[in-house]
């Protein structure tokens, strides 16, 4: 819940991936899993503890993802109401993220910044709940983008991420999946905190990669489990009239 790229092609499928910074002490499903929530069927990792994830894609053609924090860092002050695994799952039930911002309960909830696809509405927004007031904003679909979590990444590591984004995508405007897995799984030897896989004394690590692929009603997820070495994938079919 810490990286997050968005690559749009010429076809109209897309490309999300996702580097998860965690405690790698925390306990994490190794496989991807389908899961009913409220009578949505959802493909997606599970955290093991509270049963929610940092990324998902659901039947309805969402994808949605989140980053820890908002637009800076902030205390970390439990205990919290929801876990926002969970929130991130209640998201995917709203036909927009502006929707959601407007109806949902947000207190007693853990700082973050959430962004969702609709890919029967070719829309791309981005919520921020800083503990105290929520913001929304439409991003264009059309283009390339990068996230970084608030509460890791210090401003100036932020830029630097966003730099090397926008060289890579210069150079490589319609890269592969596996082009973007490589760069994703970049480390920064001269400052180790400005890279995209990280090791804080093994507190903080970056412990997993999610990619999904979405194109003509399939949403494809590849989970990369870095501390297992292993690899898996899962296909989901999304209803254009859901």
């Amino acid at each position: 819940m810490c990286t997050l790229t968005f690559i749009p092609y010429l076809n109209g499928s897309v490309i999300i991936t996702s580097n998860r910074d965690e405690d790698p002490s925390r306990p994490t499903s190794s496989n991807l899993q389908l899961k009913q929530h409220k009578n949505l069927e959802a493909l997606l990792p599970v955290d093991q503890i509270a049963g929610g994830s940092w990324i998902a894609c659901a039947q309805n053609g969402q994808i949605h993802c989140l980053l820890n924090g908002a637009f800076e860092q902030h205390k970390y002050d439990p205990p919290y109401q929801k876990s926002r695994g969970i929130v991130l799952l209640d998201s995917l039930h709203y036909a927009s993220l502006q929707r959601f911002r407007t109806n949902y309960n947000f207190e007693g909830i853990q700082p973050f910044t959430l962004v969702g696809l609709n890919m029967v509405k070719h829309t791309l927004e981005e919520v921020r709940y800083t503990g105290k007031y929520t913001t929304c904003k439409k991003i264009n679909p059309s283009k390339s983008h990068i996230w970084s979590a608030a509460q890791l990444y210090a401003p100036d590591a932020i830029r630097f991420r966003e730099s090397l984004f926008q060289e890579f995508t210069q150079h490589s405007p319609e890269p592969s999946p596996d082009e973007l897995l490589n760069f994703h799984k970049q480390s920064n030897l001269t400052d180790p905190d400005k890279g995209f896989v990280i090791n804080r004394d093994e507190k903080v690590k970056t412990v997993s990669i999610t990619q999904v692929l979405g194109s003509d009603q399939i949403l494809k997820m590849k989970y990369t489990d870095l501390e297992a070495k292993a690899q898996n994938s899962a296909e989901l079919n999304f209803n254009s009239q859901y």
